[in-house]
């Protein structure tokens, strides 16, 4: 995770980042050294060179604005997305997460819920502000958002440094985000791990668009799961892939996690093909036998 020295100063990209969003939103420059809490004498000397912004105040500004820091270095800010958010519209999101929106928001608070919880709530705020997404925006929870913004969230959180286990555990962690959902719901009911599992499965394909999920094979204890990503939204991607080591990584998480929905142990795991690997679709071995042993004994428990 970047985290900046706040002692030193900035070069001018810094500066120009903060004139294209001058331009943008069409303020005068007196107003706009007001809005950033400096006055129109300060800005200037910033401008021809005699002053330098300092770090402190850069941070200032990309909280007030909502984005992270770094991105007033690169200058790579949603100029759209920062216009909207300052005339009021916090519920708008960036347009490339909008088009070919196939997933659900509530997959993407399941990451920002998960990092707020093992991170702390700065990291869950850092997170959002690196893509201009403020949390109200996610509120509307079965509403769509495009895969991208959770490809890049995990890649970002690689960046910071997470090893290979954190997006297994974040996977895992539906059995809690998704609890009170649609889905969470009909898994409570289910009469067996196995029904357990034909049942996220039938309805997965409503949380996760941009593939097909099928079970090839399913026993008391074991299933085989198939995930082939569909032509066209793979088409439609292109070049960015819809699938990730990270993206496959929390797959298996959210797979092992499905005993959890009835308190149960977390099931095993294995992939056995993978299109990283060129391969048509991922196929999945999931071994919930340890499920099935205590879910049978709570069931004799009860009738006993």
């Amino acid at each position: 995770m970047f985290i900046p020295d706040t002692r030193g100063n900035l070069n001018q990209v810094a500066f120009s980042t903060l004139e294209k969003i001058r331009t943008c939103l069409g303020i005068s420059l007196k107003a706009w050294a007001g809005e950033i809490g400096l006055t129109e004498k300060q800005y200037q000397w910033i401008a021809s060179g005699k002053r330098k912004l300092l770090i402190s105040k850069a941070i200032e500004i990309s909280e007030k604005f909502n984005f992270s820091f770094e991105k007033i270095l690169s200058g790579k800010i949603d100029l759209q997305t920062l216009a909207a958010h300052y005339q009021g519209n916090v519920l708008y999101v960036p347009e490339k997460y909008s088009i070919h929106a196939f997933s659900r928001k509530r997959s993407i608070l399941n990451v920002v819920h998960y990092v707020q919880e093992h991170l702390g709530w700065n990291s869950a705020a850092l997170l959002l502000k690196q893509f201009q997404i403020h949390y109200r925006s996610l509120l509307e929870e079965e509403g769509h958002v495009n895969i991208l913004l959770a490809l890049e969230m995990l890649k970002e959180l690689r960046k910071w440094g997470v090893g290979d286990h954190f997006f297994i555990n974040l996977g895992k962690y539906t059995s809690i985000s998704f609890k009170n959902s649609f889905l969470g719901q009909s898994v409570k009911f289910a009469s067996s791990v196995k029904q357990a599992y034909e049942i996220v499965f039938s309805y997965y394909k409503f949380y996760e668009e941009n593939a097909d999920y099928q079970l090839l094979k399913l026993t008391s204890t074991y299933c085989l799961l198939e995930c082939v990503p569909k032509l066209d939204i793979i088409h439609a991607f292109f070049p960015h892939p819809i699938t990730t080591h990270e993206s496959t990584l929390y797959k298996i998480g959210v797979m092992q996690s499905i005993p959890s929905f009835l308190g149960l142990p977390a099931a095993q795991v294995k992939q056995v093909s993978s299109v990283l690997q060129g391969n048509a679709s991922c196929i999945f071995e999931i071994n919930f036998e340890e499920a099935v042993h205590c879910f049978n004994q709570l069931k004799q428990r009860g009738e006993e």
